[in-house]
């Protein structure tokens, strides 16, 4: 082989070795540490994981850059990944994309994603993830999508969320989510879909939300909101679908004529009024020979009563039992002679209870 052939074949190699160590070690890190931490010898697919060193950007789900300097997306949708998402991800400087939908991905999200300072789209849902949404998620400054929905995620909504100037999309909808709406997320720029459906969320919607002029979807569905749909809200021109059933919430019937918002009932949407507190029933005990009868008058706001009896002497509570009487007024009992008992009666509907009323002692002789 010629001296020039040597050198041609040395240089291509070396320059060969630069490529295959061009990934950061720290990059390399992440990808195993994802591999590791979530079972991926038990993956759907995962095609060329853990293979020979240089073949990074091979791997199932993984691209990188044009030159296979930086891993730029990792998109393993449904693919039975467990256990949970490790913070080494954290080293991925210039990944824009992640999405792990679909798994049985437990644990908290970690505070470390919200170092991926170029990322665009997050995409965590149909997950078992639990405990806080981070608040350092609000660092993501490029991220345009963020989807939490369909896990178990609780506490409140960061307001620091809303600092995303370039997010179009937040999903945080089948969550257990609870607390206030934050006022802040009418800071966001160019927010156009917002679900925050099938959740604990309380309180008011903020009028803040009208502040949202390219806002097309807005679900509220299936909370514990209260009061009026803000007028500001009912007058965004850019929203075309509108989902707030199962709350109680107050809407102008007139808004619905030609309006696409998915309402079941037009007035106090979804809304359970509690009924009023029961008042406290009063009870006369007549006796007649062995006959007793035991009547009331109507309590207001009652449905139904229950007596309870005692024998005398009291022996304690062991010794209360108890007769549902449904509507009537009264009750009329054979006895016999001797027989001597505690009567008391408490009043009920679907809301709250009474207490119990005067305790009347009747003995047959």
């Amino acid at each position: 082989m010629s001296k020039k052939i040597q050198s041609f074949v040395a240089l291509t190699l070396l320059l060969m070795a630069q490529h295959v160590l061009a990934l950061p070690n720290s990059e390399i890190a992440a990808l195993e540490a994802l591999y590791n931490q979530t079972g991926g010898a038990n993956w759907n697919r995962n095609a060329l994981w853990m293979g020979p060193q240089g073949t990074w950007c091979q791997w199932e789900g993984v691209s990188c850059d044009n030159n296979n300097a930086h891993i730029k997306t990792i998109v393993l949708n449904f693919n039975n990944l467990t256990g949970k998402i490790p913070e080494e991800l954290s080293n991925l400087t210039e990944l824009i994309e992640l999405k792990l939908p679909g798994n049985l991905l437990t644990g908290k999200i970690p505070q470390e994603l919200g170092e991926l300072s170029q990322l665009s789209t997050l995409d965590l849902s149909l997950n078992q993830l639990s405990g806080k949404i981070p608040t350092k998620l609000g660092d993501l400054i490029k991220v345009t999508s963020i989807n939490l929905a369909d896990n178990m995620l609780s506490g409140s909504i960061p307001a620091k969320l809303s600092q995303l100037a370039n997010l179009s999309r937040l999903y945080l909808s089948k969550n257990q989510l609870s607390g206030s709406i934050p006022t802040e997320l009418g800071d966001f720029q160019r927010l156009s879909l917002l679900k925050l459906d099938n959740n604990q969320l309380t309180g008011n919607i903020p009028p803040q939300l009208g502040m949202l002029s390219f806002l097309g979807t807005l679900a509220l569905e299936n909370n514990e909101l209260i009061g009026d749909v803000p007028l500001e809200i009912q007058q965004l021109a850019s929203i075309f679908y509108f989902t707030i059933e199962n709350n109680c919430l107050d809407v102008d019937p007139q808004l619905l004529v030609g309006s696409s918002w998915n309402i079941v009932s037009p007035q106090r949407v979804g809304c359970k009024v509690p009924l009023p507190a029961v008042g406290l029933p009063l009870i006369t005990v007549l006796v007649n020979g062995t006959e007793v009868t035991v009547s009331w008058d109507a309590v207001d706001n009652a449905e139904e009563y229950t007596l309870f009896y005692a024998p005398f002497p009291y022996k304690g509570t062991k010794t209360i039992k108890s007769i549902d009487l449904g509507d009537v007024g009264s009750i009329t009992a054979q006895l016999w002679n001797g027989a001597s008992f505690y009567v008391a009666l408490k009043a009920y509907n679907a809301d709250s209870v009474s207490d119990y009323s005067n305790i009347e002692l009747f003995t047959l002789n």
